[in-house]
């Protein structure tokens, strides 16, 4: 087990990991849902990360925000 371990930290496996694992958690707060949610899962098999980068490609990421949080960040700062 510290032979594998060893392994992940020397190949940056843990670090592209974490990263990964990053992204999955800030596009569950962005927008609203678990990263397995059944809206995802329809759209593809793998969930919120495939989904993801479909949309980004597809330059169609607002679509994935929760339309309460979007309204949250347009919205002009109360002073």
């Amino acid at each position: 087990m510290l032979q594998a371990q060893k392994s992940i930290c020397e190949t940056g496996r843990l670090k592209k990991a974490i990263i990964y694992s990053f992204g999955v958690v800030l596009f569950e707060i962005l927008s609203g849902k678990l990263a397995n949610d059944p809206t995802y899962i329809a759209e593809d098999e793998y969930g919120i990360a495939h989904v993801a980068r479909r949309r980004f490609e597809g330059n169609t990421m607002c679509e994935m925000v929760d339309p309460k949080t979007m309204e949250e960040v347009l919205a002009p700062m109360d002073l």
